[in-house]
């Protein structure tokens, strides 16, 4: 709304506002002056214009495998009148020398104040390397690996629980099949001796009237 414009127009004009934006942009300034003067202890061998590049690109958070693009690296030497690196170039001799200025900018300042700058995030992510991207990418494979393993034994281990649950009724079955066979053989014996007592009585019952005639 307008007021609440008219209030950060009124803000931006106290003097206390601009006491702290000086101060921001003096502390901006000396650490500008650092990290050239750190890169100014360079070997005699080392480009300038490489070295800048290099700067850049990593606080535009611009990969640099970026120049290996034909038309990028031709607009650049068009425009600048140099020879553009070979991003294995700037990998090699500016990255790891970009991260030493940045370390000593975090020594000399206190690592409390920078710790959360995105330069030395940038840095870091630019100087991992192929050979720790190598390193995770195996870790991340030797994870799945273990995951699939832990998985398939997971199976197999159901597949003998639900093999002994099958088991354990199949016997419980026999058992219990092999009761009724005994009650049957039981039921079978009783019923012939019930026969056999009745034969019994019936000759006894034969054999008293006979003795009775």
């Amino acid at each position: 709304t307008a007021s609440k414009k008219f209030q950060v127009q009124q803000h931006l004009k106290t003097s206390k506002h601009i006491r702290l934006e000086a101060v921001k942009s003096n502390s901006a300034q000396k650490e500008q002056q650092l990290l050239l003067a750190c890169s100014s202890k360079s070997g005699p061998d080392r480009s300038q214009f490489n070295a800048d590049l290099c700067k850049a690109f990593v606080l535009a958070d611009i990969p640099l495998h970026k120049l290996n693009n034909r038309c990028l690296k031709s607009f650049l030497e068009q425009y600048t009148g140099k020879k553009v690196p070979d991003e294995s170039t700037l990998r090699k001799n500016y990255v790891s020398q970009l991260f030493k200025d940045t370390m000593e900018i975090i020594r000399r300042k206190g690592f409390e104040k920078l710790k959360k700058s995105s330069l030395v995030a940038r840095v870091l992510t630019e100087g991992i390397g192929e050979e720790e991207e190598e390193e995770d990418k195996q870790e991340g494979e030797e994870k799945m690996e273990k995951k699939s393993r832990n998985e398939h034994q997971g199976q197999k281990k159901s597949r003998n629980e639900h093999q002994g649950q099958k088991k354990s009724r199949n016997e419980h079955q026999g058992q219990k099949k092999s009761r009724n066979e005994h009650q049957g053989q039981k039921k079978s014996r009783n019923e012939r001796q019930g026969q056999k007592k009745s034969r019994n009585e019936h000759q006894g019952q034969k054999k008293s009237r006979n003795e009775h005639q």
